[in-house]
């Protein structure tokens, strides 16, 4: 609950720069982790949240391995 009201917080101070900056397309969200553990949960409400925040659908993609190095590495790649 701490996480989600920390993102809420993040989302409401920079909301106006937020709609300005995305492409109009799908925001995807990168987990290290693999789906149904202890970050699933906070991610779906997350994403839920930036979905009716922003107005745009938000992807969770799970890439788990190696105690979360597998989804840094896509994050990575995305960013190169």
């Amino acid at each position: 609950m701490r996480l989600l009201r920390l993102a809420a917080l993040v989302l409401a101070a920079t909301a106006p720069v937020v709609h300005a900056a995305f492409p109009d397309k799908a925001i995807r969200v990168v987990i290290g982790f693999p789906a149904g553990g202890p970050l699933d949960q906070h991610a779906r409400l997350l994403s839920d949240r930036l979905q009716a925040v922003l107005g745009q659908p938000v992807v969770i993609d799970y890439k788990a391995g190696a105690g979360g190095t597998v989804g840094a590495q896509e994050v990575m790649k995305e960013l190169d």
